[in-house]
């Protein structure tokens, strides 16, 4: 699995390419907006997002397009102003693909079927729902969902009798669902 900071690695790395192609009045104009805008973006994705990492993204995202836009960003009357309507529009985005993604995952709940690990190689499930349920209840779910274990098995590890277990995982199943379903109504981007 990747850590979240592996993943800010690669958008830093990224970030750092796009400034390179960048003159160096463009990159120095980039720069200073950096300096004088990543704490309010920073502020306003982490209380757009609830959430420190994902709010780190979105700002190292905002910028790279702005580096990848420096025209746009230089010639605009109101840098700073298009900086935040970027990042909104990135917290946006980020907000999109993760209620899609709870609605696989809610879909999935509510057939009764296994979540299935749509990723081929990163699972970042970990970072993307950070904390919606107790750990206890987050690997449950994952060893009956993604490690394919028994509720048989699981029972045993635990101590406890197979109905028992069977009941914890419908329960824990039930809450993320709850949970899930409370973030896609709560999406109300553009």
């Amino acid at each position: 699995m990747v850590s979240h900071f592996a993943v800010l690695r690669r958008i830093r790395n990224i970030y750092e390419q796009e400034v390179a192609k960048l003159n160096t009045e463009q990159s120095s104009f980039i720069d200073n907006l950096y300096r004088e805008m990543y704490a309010p973006l920073y502020n306003y994705a982490y209380s757009a997002l609830d959430n420190a990492s994902l709010a780190e993204e979105a700002v190292q995202e905002s910028f790279r397009i702005a580096c990848s836009k420096p025209e746009a960003v230089t010639d605009c009357a109101n840098p700073n102003g298009w900086i935040m309507n970027t990042t909104k529009y990135v917290i946006c985005n980020m907000r999109r693909t993760y209620s899609s993604m709870a609605k696989l995952v809610v879909q999935s709940l509510s057939e009764e079927e296994n979540i299935v690990s749509l990723s081929t190689s990163d699972d970042y499930s970990e970072i993307e729902y950070p904390n919606l349920i107790s750990p206890e209840e987050y690997e449950l779910i994952k060893n009956v969902a993604l490690d394919k274990r028994s509720p048989r098995d699981m029972a045993k590890e635990l101590g406890i009798s197979v109905e028992a277990c069977k009941k914890r995982i419908y329960r824990a199943k039930k809450r993320l669902q709850i949970v899930l379903t409370s973030i896609d109504n709560n999406c109300n981007c553009p």
